[in-house]
């Protein structure tokens, strides 16, 4: 299982680096009908990018296992792209309503989908485009 961590860790990664930027940015824009980025921004990506990765990384973990494990099957590549990216969403709206637990009843707000959709683009994209790892078949 060690040998196949390198697409998971790639997707993963993608949603974790890039999730916060297009929070940010999707934020700052809608608040000010414009785009800038201040030195304010850096004090908020970095904070935002170790907490979003210490709290993902059990998804990180999800995607790993579910990835080898279709890789064992021998499942082709389009399969597996399209199971990780359904994980991936799964363990992006389930990560984003246990952080909101306390204020559930304002969770399906508007904000909410565009924070969830900050980070799940990134998953998709990081899913589409890295390459999946073509498991040998030994007869």
């Amino acid at each position: 299982m060690r040998q196949h961590y390198k697409f998971p860790l790639l997707v993963w990664l993608t949603s974790v680096l890039v999730g916060p930027k297009l929070t940010l940015i999707l934020f700052k824009f809608s608040a000010t009908g414009e785009f800038s980025v201040s030195t304010g921004y850096w004090k908020l990506y970095l904070p935002a990018v170790l907490v979003g990765g210490v709290l993902s990384a059990p998804c990180f973990f999800v995607l790993w296992f579910c990835y080898d494990v279709l890789l064992k099957r021998n499942e082709p590549v389009w399969l597996i792209r399209l199971v990780l990216l359904l994980v991936s969403l799964l363990c992006c709206v389930s990560l984003f309503t246990l952080m909101s637990l306390a204020g559930l009843t304002k969770f399906w707000s508007g904000d909410t989908f565009s924070l969830i959709g900050a980070y799940s683009l990134p998953l998709f994209v990081g899913a589409l485009l890295f390459k999946v790892e073509e498991q040998q078949v030994i007869i």
